[in-house]
């Protein structure tokens, strides 16, 4: 009995502990620094391969051309040593000193994590800007990240009748440092292309100690915004559009959400939302509000 009670005490300390580590707040800003920068891809490509085991955001993609994607794609494969077939990807990576070519690398030596940012690199790489252009209809309203709303707002881009687009980050963030980015977009061929001018951050008040996670809320920090006289731009691969749709979920074997759209196999069940779906770069946003007074 009292092996069984010290078991459950050392959990119970070992939760807290764990529940209330502390660090610098350099660190997390630093984290969090990256999502306003969006420059994780652009230091992989100048030899930075660390950046590979970091969160490579769809913003950071769309700032790429589809030769730097292809490039990016292979710093994968340059990572464990593959020999390439094509002699600009070999003069390329032989540039660093970290590119030691012994094999031919096959996916199965990769991580998930590796195989899911090439598979998300792919999609990028589907953009072309000849193609017929997809037509967005009845695209106003607020376009979200997740079916569902959990404790507050994930991503969402907010589509205005004008063609003015926001891009508002999570309001679920520790340490929001990105907040906004504001701009317009048009549509060539397949592709998205956002055109900002304007991004929304927070700045913060110091702090010289380390503090808890639970704790970033509550720092204090100041609203401001940089506008760019030539605007920054992204361009987003559209895979899917759709609109006026009444949409139903499910869980799948996963544990996730199945969406179905079908109204023939729901009868009399009520729909979760009627909006639009839109896979967009190698996420999924689903028209949530029409109203876009209705963003925050």
């Amino acid at each position: 009995m009292k092996k069984r009670l010290f078991v459950i005490l050392f959990i119970f300390l070992g939760m807290r502990l764990f529940a209330f580590e502390k660090k610098s707040i350099t660190n997390y800003f630093n984290d969090y620094l990256y999502e306003l920068l969006m420059d994780r891809a652009s230091g992989i490509l100048m030899g930075n391969i660390d950046f590979l085991d970091s969160n490579i955001s769809d913003f950071d993609l769309a700032k790429l051309s589809n030769q730097d994607l292809r490039i990016l794609r292979n710093a994968i494969y340059a990572r464990h040593g593959n020999i390439f077939s094509s002699n600009d990807l070999t003069e390329y990576f032989s540039k660093f000193e970290w590119y030691k070519p012994t094999k031919k690398v096959n996916d199965s030596e990769l991580t998930e994590f590796e195989l899911n940012l090439i598979k998300r690199i792919l999609i990028f790489e589907t953009r072309d800007e000849s193609k017929n252009t997809i037509k967005l209809e009845q695209t106003t309203g607020v376009w979200h990240s997740m079916i569902i709303m959990a404790a507050g707002w994930s991503n969402r881009f907010v589509f205005y009748s004008d063609n003015k687009l926001d891009y508002i980050f999570s309001q679920m963030r520790s340490l929001p440092i990105a907040s906004e980015f504001h701009g317009e977009y048009e549509v060539k061929g397949n592709v998205l292309i956002f055109y900002v001018n304007e991004i929304t951050y927070n700045d913060y008040t110091p702090i010289y100690k380390l503090i808890a996670t639970d704790d970033l809320r509550d720092i204090e920090s100041n609203r401001n915004c940089i506008t760019f006289k030539n605007p920054l731009i992204f361009k987003f691969p559209i895979k899917t559009f759709e609109v006026k749709k009444a949409f139903y979920t499910k869980r799948d074997d996963n544990g996730g959400y199945e969406i179905y759209s079908d109204d023939s196999l729901h009868y009399d069940e009520e729909p979760l939302f009627y909006g639009g779906y839109m896979e967009l770069g190698s996420f999924k946003y689903y028209r949530v509000r029409e109203d876009t007074d209705k963003r925050y």
